[in-house]
């Protein structure tokens, strides 16, 4: 096909959508109209302790020792932090916190 200028750019034109028309139309389940639950719903995510408990039936928040629930006491920020903290001198002292 051997178009000339002119019909080249008239037919080119035609395949422009108009100013502010969309022009990506969602049907089915991604419709913005699609009754029931809609796409903007999202699943929930599961705390930490939980996924532990599915995946392996371990409890993550009991303590190895006495078997009671640990609370959170500090987030360390790095790992120099946690290294400071995991050979303090005062650690043995707290750490026979369940005898």
């Amino acid at each position: 096909m051997v178009f000339s200028g002119v019909a080249f750019i008239a037919r080119l034109a035609a395949l422009i959508p108009p100013q502010r028309a969309h022009r990506i139309v969602y049907g089915g389940v991604l419709a913005p109209t699609r009754r029931g639950e809609g796409r903007s719903r999202r699943r929930r995510r599961l705390a930490w302790a939980e996924v532990l408990r599915r995946v392996f039936g371990v409890d993550g928040r009991e303590c190895p020792l006495c078997h009671q629930v640990m609370r959170l006491h500090a987030l360390l920020p790095g790992w120099r932090a946690t290294d400071r903290v995991l050979h303090c001198p005062r650690r043995t002292a707290a750490r026979d916190h369940c005898s």
